[in-house]
């Protein structure tokens, strides 16, 4: 992985000093997909937000393809989607995604919790 890259956006907001750990917050697998949210810090335990990385929440879908995961759907951000919004990501993500990984707080959000 491209450092300060996860699936296709860059999240580096200058060179990064040490190696970056994801500590994972929330993680739920089924089959071949997957639901993580994470903070990332430096391998040390020192913080990486807001000196290198901004200050928001990294949240992805990830899926099994051939021998490695993939990002599929970025969730990562700093507040909950408006209605519209909302309703494009609700359309990106595959028909056969397992809705059930979702953390309760994104089952929230798509269910409108937060209008």
């Amino acid at each position: 992985m491209e450092l300060g890259r996860i699936g296709r956006r860059k999240y580096a907001e200058k060179k990064l000093t040490k190696a970056i750990v994801l500590k994972i917050e929330y993680l739920k697998v089924s089959g071949d997909y997957c639901f993580v949210e994470c903070s990332p810090e430096f391998e040390d335990g020192t913080d990486a937000i807001p000196a290198f990385l901004p200050d928001m929440g990294y949240i992805h879908c990830l899926k099994r393809i051939h021998v490695g995961w993939h990002v599929i759907i970025d969730l990562s951000r700093t507040d909950v989607p408006d209605p519209e919004e909302r309703a494009r990501i609700k359309k990106s993500f595959p028909g056969d995604f397992p809705w059930e990984l979702l953390s309760p707080e994104w089952k929230k959000i798509f269910a409108g919790g937060y209008d």
